[in-house]
């Protein structure tokens, strides 16, 4: 019986890959909508209300998912939940790593 537990406990940590994060996200705050786009070749897109905002390139580091964005060189810092949503736990403005919300997650839902 406790190696079946043990089995089920360590077979349910699966390490995150490429497949499991590409595709499109979306949160909505008030009425604007946000989308992310991940590509499988390590670039992202993000949109508000369908116009192109910003361009950054994706890569997984140490269970997070990692934003680094193209024109200023800082990072945001993504959880990969278990419902394949994105939370922003961190990001990183001139090599420094901070939270970056009082109260609200922010929250990306995968819708594709």
């Amino acid at each position: 019986m406790v190696l079946l537990v043990v089995g089920l406990l360590t077979g349910c940590s699966k390490a995150i890959d490429e497949n499991d994060v590409a595709g499109s996200y979306e949160r909505k705050e008030g009425v604007t909508t946000h989308t992310l786009i991940f590509r499988g070749n390590g670039a992202v897109d993000e949109y508000e209300n369908g116009m192109l905002s910003v361009q950054a390139k994706w890569t997984i580091k140490g269970g997070e998912i990692e934003l680094f964005f193209i024109l200023n060189g800082n990072k945001n810092y993504y959880a990969f939940g278990s419902d394949f949503s994105l939370t922003l736990i961190a990001v990183e403005i001139l090599g420094e790593r901070k939270k970056t919300w009082e109260g609200e997650e922010i929250v990306f839902t995968k819708i594709k």
